[in-house]
């Protein structure tokens, strides 16, 4: 018998030349900051993942933001971006995307993948989602996520969201929040 602990294949995780510009990204203070103008640095260069099949979303793999690697369910990052399964029929597949980890996140979808981490913070002061299904954060779509506790920003810019395998393939750069 498998254990549906271990994915019908292994992560792979590929890392392109970051593409984020070497200069602080400045943006007008929101709900998110403490009125000061908040700056973004790159933290994560562009991160090609890829998080494979899984029976059930609560064995799939994670996304640890901070350092855009993968990493097993049973493990519990910093700051993490996991799969759920919040459709109230069907499989136990992943069918939508959720916190994971010690600090907890805002959530944004945004449908121009060219956004900027201010744009994504202004998205999740002005319209937040809670649980971003598949059906709503898919290919070509931006995920934002904002670590509560640093203001980090992640962008997720999803190629593919299978509701019916639960498999996942997202680009991620990360930028750390200084005010």
């Amino acid at each position: 018998m498998k254990s549906p602990i271990a994915p019908a294949t292994a992560p792979t995780t590929t890392t392109a030349p970051a593409t984020a510009p070497t200069t602080a990204l400045t943006a007008a203070p929101t709900g998110a900051a403490s009125g000061a103008a908040v700056s973004y640095t790159p933290l994560v260069g562009k991160v090609e993942l890829d998080i494979p099949p899984s029976l059930y979303a609560t064995t799939a793999y994670q996304v640890e933001l901070s350092s855009g690697k993968l990493s097993p369910a049973a493990s519990t990052p910093k700051w993490g971006l996991a799969l759920t399964h919040s459709s109230p029929t069907g499989s136990a597949t992943a069918d939508a995307f959720t916190g994971a980890g010690f600090d907890l996140s805002d959530f944004a979808v945004l449908t121009d993948p060219a956004a900027t981490p201010a744009q994504c913070d202004t998205a999740i002061d002005t319209h937040p989602e809670s649980v971003p299904a598949f059906a709503h954060a898919s290919a070509g779509h931006l995920l934002c996520v904002r670590d509560r506790a640093t203001h980090t920003i992640a962008l997720a810019d999803i190629e593919d969201a299978n509701a019916q395998t639960g498999e996942v393939k997202l680009s991620l750069t990360t930028w750390q929040a200084t005010t």
